[in-house]
């Protein structure tokens, strides 16, 4: 076999069939069961209910990241007057 170079078995892109089969029996049952959701959760304790709702909010809200900015002023700050100070507050407020 040449090193780097494929031989034999799928085709670059073509999906896993085993993959592909389970992933369609586990939408069949979240369907079956999601008409029953609203039902289990009453029946939860209030701490249960609580971890499997938080369990499941990634699939709902997308994950917020922290971010950072480092800024830096050319300028220096004391020769600039009271509405240029203004406007680079307002710029860095958007």
């Amino acid at each position: 076999m040449a090193k780097g170079c494929k031989t034999g078995g799928r085709k670059k892109g073509t999906p896993n069939k085993i993959t592909q089969d389970i992933k369609v029996k586990i939408q069949k049952i979240v369907k079956k069961e999601f008409v029953n959701i609203e039902n289990l959760l009453s029946q939860l304790e209030s701490k249960e209910r609580t971890n499997f709702l938080i369990r499941l909010l990634p699939y709902v809200v997308p994950k917020q990241e922290q971010i950072s900015v480092e800024l830096e002023f050319n300028d220096d700050l004391e020769n600039l007057t009271d509405e240029e100070l203004e406007e680079q507050l307002r710029l860095l407020q958007k």
